[in-house]
């Protein structure tokens, strides 16, 4: 049987000691790096979902305000009976409601995303 110093032993698991604990502070240091290039754009993400949100919740608001605006026009035109305006008027609301329905559409997908 081969005889081994405790001198040598001991400097081969120092060695190893130093290797294991060199590999795992470079799995942190990786682990980092990697959430490092993810996480900046993920909050820029967040801000500009934040940013677009509140646009859309004005947005809607607008919306509401010129549909009250336009229907308050088309009772006057009915009134002076401008029928050609009430046509006019009613297409605008049309189209207005179609871009509202969008606006909350969109609203509610952003809501439902977590960030």
């Amino acid at each position: 049987m081969k005889r081994v110093s405790l001198n040598k032993v001991m400097a081969k698991l120092a060695v190893e000691q130093r290797v294991e604990l060199s590999i795992v502070q470079d799995v942190k240091s990786a682990i980092n790096s990697v959430g490092d290039s993810w996480r900046g754009e993920y909050n820029a993400a967040g801000n500009a979902l934040e940013k677009l949100y509140t646009a859309l919740a004005e947005s809607e608001s607008k919306y509401q305000n010129v549909i009250k605006f336009a229907e308050d026009g088309i009772r006057k035109a009915k009134e002076l009976g401008a029928d050609d305006i009430v046509k006019e008027l009613e297409r605008g609301i049309s189209y207005v409601k179609e871009d509202l329905q969008k606006v909350k559409r969109y609203k509610s997908d952003i809501e439902k995303i977590s960030l």
